[in-house]
């Protein structure tokens, strides 16, 4: 059984392997769904619409996307502890960790900010019937 940091892992490297790629696939995939979903409805420019899905995408990020980095960051440590002995011990490991973190930043730096201004901007227009302000189309 291998080992990480002198503890045996619970699961064998196969389980790693195929959680770390079902995470993998949660995680994109819900972005790329997400966002195709929020095009979809912007295209349609239906005030309830809009603010039905701007919410959505919210509770999708905690559902899915949050479990998939929790599922892609936790196995592939375990793995790459074990397969080269520390996580910094080769160069690719160390590149996709922080390209990995980049990604974090700019999902809790940037983009849920966003997504919750756009839950805000549509929320009385969708109640009262209001057009829905420019700035809610605009790219920030």
């Amino acid at each position: 059984m291998l080992s990480i940091a002198g503890n045996p892992m619970l699961l064998p490297y196969t389980w790693h392997k195929l959680l770390h790629i079902l995470g993998a696939i949660i995680f994109l995939g819900n972005i790329i769904i997400t966002g195709t979903w929020m095009a979809l409805a912007e295209r349609n420019k239906d005030k309830a619409t809009l603010h039905f899905s701007s919410k959505v995408v919210n509770w999708a990020d905690v559902l899915f996307t949050a479990p998939g980095v929790l599922l892609v960051l936790a196995n592939g440590l375990i793995m790459a502890s074990n397969a080269w002995g520390g996580l910094l011990a080769t160069s690719w490991v160390a590149l996709s960790l922080g390209l990995f973190l980049l990604s974090g930043i700019i999902w809790v730096g940037f983009l849920l900010r966003y997504q919750d201004r756009m839950i805000q901007l549509s929320s009385n227009p969708a109640a009262s019937g209001e057009e829905l302000p420019a700035v809610f189309f605009e790219v920030p």
